[in-house]
């Protein structure tokens, strides 16, 4: 025979079993991907970085006599191209493009010929810093008109530079060369926060934050594919 303690754990469990399954279709609801959701974005980024700020600084810094005295020194904002692809609402895979030139013209540069007696000669460098990562992302806010997000990006740098110098028989160019002998070395970034802003469906505007290689303020335009 069924008592009244029996009949109330029944109505008790069949409450917790309801409150599950509709607690459940909430979140599938919520995390359900729309049949318009743009999975591809593209980017196009300018972004500013430490070593070029360090570059442009170079022309008021004073150095050593053995040094020389810096004529010119410039550089370019990081020009960056980024492609994400979301695997969801909440977690999208990427890569990223990165190219900066930088260059510096020094004047009276101190070196030892072969007979050991302190020459001088002046200097031109060009160089470029590119730069090729992964960027997984974590995405949030559950707007389709802001989508906010952080993470970090890994892969690696090469430093490419072409140099010109005087020597006995005139100026000489040296040609181009990898600064870093092994030309490759690995590069990471955190992504503290960043933003897309869309306008429309499918074009708007992004800002990132970054810490390490390429840059660590950019911003630019972005489009949904």
């Amino acid at each position: 025979m069924i008592n009244r303690k029996s009949i109330q754990v029944a109505c008790c469990l069949l409450t917790v079993c309801l409150m599950i399954l509709s607690a459940n279709n909430s979140f599938a609801q919520k995390n359900e991907i729309r049949p318009d959701f743009k999975r591809h974005s593209l980017s196009v980024n300018v972004g500013y970085s430490l070593v070029g700020a360090l570059f442009s600084s170079l022309e008021s810094a004073e150095f050593d006599s053995n040094i020389g005295t810096v004529r010119d020194a410039y550089s370019s904002p990081a020009f960056q191209v980024t492609y994400d692809y979301s695997v969801g609402k909440r977690f999208s895979i990427g890569a990223g493009v990165s190219a900066q030139r930088l260059g510096v013209d020094l004047l009276g540069l101190e070196y030892a010929d072969d007979q050991g007696y302190a020459q001088y000669t002046d200097v031109v460098a060009d160089l470029t810093r590119l730069n090729i990562a992964a960027r997984p992302l974590f995405h949030y806010g559950n707007n389709p008109k802001l989508d906010m997000y952080t993470g970090f990006r890994v892969g690696i740098t090469s430093w490419l530079g072409e140099v010109e110098a005087d020597g006995d028989e005139g100026r000489v160019e040296y040609g181009s060369y990898n600064i870093l002998g092994s030309g490759l070395v690995p590069a990471f970034q955190v992504i503290p926060f960043g933003m897309k802003i869309y306008f429309s469906e499918r074009i708007g505007m992004n800002f990132e934050t970054g810490v390490g290689t390429p840059h660590f303020i950019s911003g630019g335009v972005s489009i949904r594919l």
